[in-house]
């Protein structure tokens, strides 16, 4: 729940926790405005009828903190605004936003405290009692998120699934439930029995019980306790012996790992394969040596089968240069190359089931310009606007075969979503103006109706709180509690332990909302703009604070601190620009120091004493909110030419321009337009 929910949600709404654990806090983030406050907790409530819940509750506090001008009397009777600060309506711009105001004219200054955000997260522990034998569902609980991991036997009556840091199989057959892997069930208060920086996917689950599956994050248990790593492990149901076959120690914390190894574990039996490091790595098992199959990967580079069993990756992040796509069936152990014709290349959309999705692109189409306002309201992301919109779709299977193909002339897809039983295909058309929005349209894949099988489902109790559960076909039926059974860990001897050392090449842009890290990615104003809609924050993968959110000024100009530099050139503007931002952070550089980086990040990086991030994408109100900072833009305008943001008020914004030589003076909405030329690129830094 959030401020947007009623009062009595905010006060549980009847259910009537008690915290039973220590309450941890956090400062999550700080300064002298802003903080984020995370506090963490266990609870428990119990019903009329007895029966008692286990809780853990995370809140989050987003706060922020100014001190506001007041006015003395003195001060409004000579015609200062209600804000204590003095101003003259027949001014000039120059004159109204320069960096002298008079500071005598606030006399004095109160604080004030907003809370911008609270939202508060709870998920239910799983409870083996939770059979409702009347809707013949089994209770999963309350939950903050549906992405449950589960798989379930063909017969229906094996359930293997994933809760709480905790790993389950229940047998309907049998009537028992069993936990595989997790502790903390009868000691819900102790933390380090339910610190839950880890989690699993299942990888393999047979129709006997038998499991194989992966442990990631920290570990905090067991002979490898206070550790980060990845772990495989097969469980054997008859024996409920738990055997651990591979440790791989490693570097990074558990909410970067999740980004990239959740998407892939796979065990052939010869072979253990999962990403990490921007690489998908593979061990084998036998002679216990680590290498790799692909590298210089970012997460969203890799698609993955829903079973984890198949994935492809492209040979470039740029798809303009990406014209083969590699289709690995690591069940089978073979790899399929997927090759563009001239002057195309090619995207890959995703996988339905075990098949691959993917487009075919024409490279100049890159050149082409998207109609933005025509796909509001469509599915048409920001994620999507680098890719290159696709004239034809192919669906191939798990071993490279071609099972369908769509195109329609004239029509081009901007973004795929492969959704449960269909792709939902945005569309555009082109035109002089670029693409603009036609009728989506659908592909669908026909499901077999009359096969029952296991599900989830949300059923809200007498109080009005909404649960998950499992639902079962109609011919089984959930009458009677399972046995609990609990297994023990086998001690083998050729369990392989190894160390990895993960070092990145590139800097990354990482999303943290307030469950953690949600998403990576390799351009900050694509990071930023996701950020945006979650409130998150980003973070660079070198540590620097890229985002936050923060409440900017009503005006700010840097101008009277930039070195003005001017060699009347559109193709010189950058240089000049890269120069004068250098030279206001107090470094001296040459022509020729700048004139060594085509990147103008990596110059930034290289040459100066701030990190330099592109901002591309990002909307002019957030770009000022750099300049509220202190920080001058480099944005690209009109003829390709770069210029530097250097000033704004609430109607207007001043930019240097070194083609011209001289400062301009013109309407936010002049500047939007004249930014949307060339897609919002911009580039600019972070302080300390």
């Amino acid at each position: 729940m959030n401020l947007a929910n009623a009062y009595s949600d905010l006060l549980w709404d009847g259910l009537k926790p008690t915290v039973i654990s220590d309450v941890n806090t956090y400062i999550k983030e700080i300064d002298v405005n802003y903080a984020v406050i995370e506090m963490e907790y266990k609870a428990m409530s119990i019903t009329s009828q007895d029966v008692m819940s286990y809780y853990t509750v995370k809140e989050f506090y987003k706060i922020s903190y100014k001190d506001v001008p007041v006015a003395s009397q003195t001060d409004e009777a000579d015609g200062a605004g209600t804000d204590g600060i003095y101003f003259d309506e027949t001014a000039s711009y120059d004159e109204a936003y320069s960096d002298e105001q008079d500071a005598d004219t606030v006399t004095e200054t109160e604080p004030k405290i907003t809370m911008l955000s609270y939202d508060r997260y709870v998920d239910e522990y799983f409870d083996k009692d939770g059979i409702d034998a009347i809707n013949n569902v089994y209770e999963i609980g309350i939950v903050s998120s549906d992405d449950l991991e589960y798989r379930y036997t063909e017969d229906n009556k094996k359930i293997a699934f994933v809760r709480n840091g905790q790993l389950w199989m229940y047998d309907y057959g049998d009537g028992q439930i069993t936990l595989v892997y997790g502790s903390g069930m009868d000691d819900h208060a102790n933390d380090s029995n339910t610190y839950a920086d880890h989690d699993m996917n299942i990888i393999s689950f047979d129709k006997d019980g038998n499991m194989t599956f992966a442990v990631y994050g920290y570990m905090n248990s067991g002979d490898h306790e206070g550790k980060l790593g990845v772990a495989l492990y097969t469980f054997d149901y008859t024996t409920l012996e738990v055997d651990e076959l591979l440790f791989v120690e490693c570097n990074v914390p558990y909410e970067a790992m999740k980004s990239e190894t959740s998407r892939l574990t796979y065990y052939d039996g010869d072979k253990f394969y999962y990403m990490l490091g921007g690489k998908v790595n593979a061990v084998d098992m036998k002679t216990r040596q680590q290498s790799y199959i692909a590298e210089g990967l970012s997460a969203s580079d890799v698609k993955v089968s829903v079973n984890m069993e198949v994935m492809a990756y492209g040979e470039s992040e740029d798809q303009s240069s990406n014209t083969k796509l590699t289709l690995m069936n690591m069940h089978t152990g073979k790899s399929y190359e997927i090759t563009a014709g001239a002057g195309e290349c090619l995207i890959c959309y995703g996988f339905k089931d075990s098949d691959m999705v993917y487009g075919v692109s024409s490279i100049s189409d890159a050149q082409v310009d998207v109609d933005a306002e025509s796909f509001v309201g469509t599915r048409y992301s920001e994620e999507s606007r680098d890719n290159i919109p696709a004239s034809r779709l192919y669906i191939v299977n798990s071993d490279g075969e071609q099972i369908k193909e769509y195109a329609k002339s004239g029509y081009y897809l901007m973004q795929v979503d492969v959704d449960t039983n269909l792709l939902y295909l945005t569309r555009g058309e082109k035109s002089d103006s670029g693409f603009k929005s036609v009728d989506d349209d659908f592909i669908t894949f026909k499901e077999d109706d009359t096969k029952e099988t296991i599900g989830t489902t949300h059923l809200s109790s007498i109080t009005g709180y909404d649960r998950l559960y499992f639902t079962v076909p109609s011919n089984m039926y959930l009458s009677y509690i399972p046995a609990l059974n609990i297994t023990k860990e086998k001690i083998d001897p050729d369990a392989a332990s190894m160390i990895m050392t993960v070092v990145r090449d590139k800097v990354t842009y990482h999303v943290y909302d307030n469950l953690g890290l949600s998403k990576i990615y390799d351009v900050a104003g694509d990071a930023i703009n996701y950020a945006v809609s979650v409130s998150g924050i980003v973070v660079s993968s070198e540590g620097e604070v890229i985002y936050r959110q923060a409440e900017s000024q009503e005006y700010n100009t840097i101008a009277s601190g930039i070195f003005h530099r001017s060699t009347r050139s559109v193709d010189a503007s950058l240089g000049d620009c890269l120069y004068m931002v250098l030279t206001y952070q107090g470094v001296q550089v040459t022509e020729d120091d700048i004139a060594q980086y085509t990147d103008p990040v990596e110059a930034l990086n290289s040459l100066g004493k701030r990190q330099g991030i592109d901002v591309t994408g990002l909307s002019l109100d957030m770009l000022l909110g750099y300049v509220s900072s202190g920080i001058p833009v480099i944005s690209r305008i009109s003829d390709g030419r770069y210029v530097l943001i250097v000033s704004y008020n609430e109607a207007d914004i001043r930019y240097y321009d070194p083609v011209e030589d001289k400062e301009i003076v013109v309407s936010r909405d002049e500047y939007t337009d004249m930014m949307l030329q060339w897609h919002n690129e911009s580039y600019t830094y972070v302080e300390e």
